[in-house]
Order: structure tokens, then C-alpha cells, then sequence
């Protein structure tokens, strides 16, 4: 066999010349093979790292955790046996002295129901415990991408898994900063893994292919998607300066501040947890975005029927409104939430949901920024327009989703630097707004 995996959870510093490559430290090497293929390669000593008729595959950006040796008869003959390798791995498993669990996931692979490797292994790291207790009310089942169901993916997770989880097995360190973001040794498994059959792919002329429903993002520091994470906290900036200039500017008495305050809140914790999600991808972090964001696109219309039918002063008729509008929003969320999460987990619902509320949110305020700015003439009452137009533009980028740029850089990352802009101009036009709401308040008292 001539494909050779590095698992190497310490990312080494590989030293290359033309001549004589070598390695520094020693990797647990495994060949990709039977079981009695299988053995360890370089010994202790630092010996050549490329053994005959095989090809290195070039370095990844960032510090990486995997080298791929592969031969390009190997990719050839990996895709040709991809229908008939998973029902001979099971019969083979099924009749060797192996261990329970490895016959489990052999059993498991072959039916087509393989669990998902980063709810595998325990974690070194105690604090994992506290975790899979915090994560237990939101275990749901997950629809698994083209990516999750290679055989040559399985294959791979497979063998790193017995060789650096299976109980009795030596185990591989993790860096201190993985595992305080609860990276494990299946999960470490999983992300080497799908950078492997990600090169294979891209060497074999093959498309790029999510793996849970993601793209293979080379992870930094332990952060599973770099750019997206740096993003929605840039998101989270503009909510909190917005909140800040809101404080600063609109006294305490003017009606609309608990509106505009609640809104940056809302806006705050949401791209939190978008943070938090984009850092390290578990059910629960996922669930607690999904919901952060729904809450905040159905505040976002809240405010904004408020803002425009002025629900905010304090006349008999209004207020019964306001109770109304305010009770209605509070059954549609709560409604929301239990479908999700009692009835159906439903991305195209939920996608769904989020955009027809946006959209009834941006109708309102195309509405009401063109009345404005006929009424006043001024500059700044089309500011909500632009805000709409800037939105829906880097909206569209979800949907000419495409592969990271350089591992990294994806249309959903995009997205989120795209709605930086606008929501620091949408705080402004507030800022501005309320500044003439009471000025012209003023007018009609002298």
C-alpha cells in the first residue's frame, strides 16, 4: 500500500530539502490497508519521510496537523473500489479478534448510519463533562452531507480513531488550546480527516464537498471557522458602539431609547452566539445561534413597527395596540422555538421564517424612509433605504454559497462582513432620527 497518513495532533515543524526530506520529531504513521499492512513509519529515528513512489502533497496555510503522502495509483484505485469497500471492511471486521467497538463502527459504516465522529471519544479536558450535560436538551438529529457518507472519509476516520482513541492506544496530545475549546481526540480525527480526502479530491480533479454540513476550513487556534467568528464579533462591535452612541446622545426620557436600547441587546447577544457557533460547532451551539438570530431578525420587525406607527406614545389606543403587537411577536417566537426544536429541526423552515419577517422589515423601511425624505428633504431620511439595498445585496452571497478561499474565507464569512456597514449607519439614522423627532417636538411646544 501506498498511501501513508500522518496523525499529528502537536503540529510539528517539518524541516524539507530536495535531497533527503526529514522529520524532526516522531509521528505515528499508518497505512491505509489491512490490518496486517498496517504498521508504524519512521522508527524513533529521523529517517527519510518519503518513502519510494510516493508524492508530497503541498503544505496547507495555517499551522497544519496533517501530511498526505499519496501516490497517484492509490487515488486511481481508491475511487474505483469506493461501492465494494465498505461491505468488505464489515465482513473482515466482522470475522478478526478485534475489539467491540471497532466491530460496532465496521457494522455501523456498512449500514450507513455512522455517528458523528465529534460525539465520539471523551475529551482530555474535564470540562467536557460539564459540556455533553449542558448539551443533552439539545441533541437532535443531523442530516449528514455528501462529505460524512465517503467511504474513503469513513476509512479514514476510521483508522485514526483505532489508532489514536481506541481504549489501550497510546494517547496523541492536544495542544492546551484546542482542548479548552473541547477539541477531542475523535473530533481531531474528524478535522484531519477531512483535509485528507479534501486534498485526495482536489488532487484527483474532484470537486470540493462539505463535510456536517460545512466546508473544510482550516481551523486557527482551535477556531473552526477564523474568519466568520471575526466577523460576527465585528458585528457585535457595531451593535455595542451603536449602543453606546444611543446612550450618549438620547436623554432618558425621550420615548423610543428602551426600544433602541432592547435592539442593540438583542443584536449584541445574537452575535455572540454566532461567535461562539463559528468557533467550535456542536448541536448546541448551533441551536442557541439559530434561535439568537430569529430572535433578533423578529425584534428587528418589532422596533420597527413600533418606530413607524409611533406604538411608543402613551394614548389608550395605542397602547392597546402595543400590548397586542408586543404579545403577538412574543406567541410567533416562542412558536418558532418549539417547532424547532419539539417538531422539527428544519433548516429550509427556518431560513424561511427569518426571510419573509426581514423582508416585511425592509418593506417597512423603504416605506417609511421615501415618505420621510419627501416630507423633510433632508440627506440622512434615505439612510434606511441604503441600509435595505446594502443588506439584500450581501444577502445574495448565501446564495451562491462556494469552497473556502484559501481554506478560509467562504460567501457565509462574506456575509457577515458584509452587514457591518449597514448596521453602523442604521444606529446613525436612529441617532439622527430621534435628534429631529425632538427637535420638532420642541417646535411644537414653543
Amino acid at each position: 500500500m501506498n498511501v501513508v497518513m500522518l496523525f499529528s495532533f502537536l503540529e510539528p515543524v517539518i524541516t524539507l530539502n530536495p535531497d533527503r526530506p526529514s522529520i524532526s520529531v516522531t509521528l505515528k504513521v499508518r497505512y491505509l490497508g489491512n490490518n496486517s499492512d498496517r504498521k508504524l513509519w519512521p522508527p524513533e529515528t529521523s529517517e527519510p519521510l518519503v518513502p519510494p513512489s510516493v508524492s508530497l502533497v503541498p503544505e496547507v496555510p495555517f499551522p497544519p496537523i496533517i501530511y498526505l503522502l499519496a501516490s497517484t495509483s492509490h487515488l486511481d484505485r481508491l475511487h474505483r473500489v469506493r461501492q465494494q469497500h465498505t461491505r468488505r471492511a464489515a465482513a473482515a471486521a466482522a470475522n478478526s479478534p478485534c475489539c467491540d467497538d471497532r466491530r460496532e463502527i465496521l457494522q455501523a459504516i456498512d449500514a450507513g448510519v455512522m455517528n458523528d465522529p465529534r460525539a465520539g471519544r471523551r475529551s482530555q479536558s474535564p470540562l467536557f463533562l460539564v459540556l455533553v450535560v449542558a448539551l443533552l436538551f439539545f441533541a437532535v438529529t443531523v442530516e449528514a452531507s455528501y462529505g460524512d457518507r465517503l467511504p474513503e472519509f469513513r476509512e479514514c476516520v476510521q483508522v485514526c480513531h483505532d489508532e489514536n482513541c481506541a481504549p489501550g492506544k497510546e494517547a496523541t496530545p492536544i495542544p492546551l488550546h484546542r482542548r479548552l475549546l473541547f477539541w477531542s481526540c475523535a473530533s481531531e480525527c474528524d478535522y484531519t480527516c477531512q483535509h485528507i480526502i479534501t486534498k485526495q479530491r482536489i488532487a484527483a480533479g474532484e470537486r470540493v464537498v462539505q463535510f456536517h454540513g460545512k466546508w473544510p476550513f482550516y481551523r486557527f487556534l482551535g477556531i473552526q471557522e477564523p474568519f466568520s467568528t471575526l466577523f460576527s464579533l465585528g458585528n457585535l462591535w457595531a451593535h455595542h458602539d451603536g449602543w453606546r452612541k444611543l446612550r450618549a446622545v438620547l436623554p432618558a426620557s425621550y420615548p423610543l431609547r428602551p426600544w433602541y436600547e432592547w435592539l442593540a441587546g438583542v443584536g449584541i447577544a445574537s452575535w455572540i452566539f454566532s461567535a461562539i457557533f463559528h468557533t467550535r460547532d456542536f448541536v448546541a451551539t448551533e441551536q442557541l445561534d439559530y434561535f439568537a438570530a430569529g430572535a433578533s431578525v423578529l425584534y428587528g420587525l418589532y422596533y420597527t413597527v413600533v418606530r413607524i406607527m409611533r406604538l411608543d406614545r402613551p394614548t389608550p389606543r395605542r397602547r392597546s395596540v402595543l400590548r397586542a403587537w408586543t404579545l403577538l411577536c412574543v406567541l410567533l417566537y416562542a412558536g418558532h422555538v418549539a417547532y424547532l426544536k419539539g417538531v422539527r429541526w428544519d433548516y429550509t423552515y427556518n431560513m424561511t421564517a427569518n426571510v419573509i419577517v426581514g423582508m416585511i422589515q425592509n418593506v417597512l423601511w423603504l416605506w417609511f424612509s421615501f415618505r420621510k425624505y419627501r416630507q423633510s428633504r433632508r440627506g440622512w431620511a434615505i439612510w434606511p433605504s441604503i441600509v435595505v439595498a446594502s443588506v439584500i445585496t450581501v444577502m445574495s452571497l448565501e446564495l451562491f454559497d462556494f469552497p473556502p478561499l484559501w481554506g478560509a474565507l467562504d460567501a457565509h464569512s462574506l456575509w457577515h462582513l458584509g452587514t457591518i456597514p449597514p448596521t453602523i449607519l442604521m444606529y446613525r439614522f436612529l441617532v439622527k432620527d430621534a435628534q429631529d423627532d425632538m427637535a420638532g417636538s420642541e417646535r411644537l411646544k414653543s
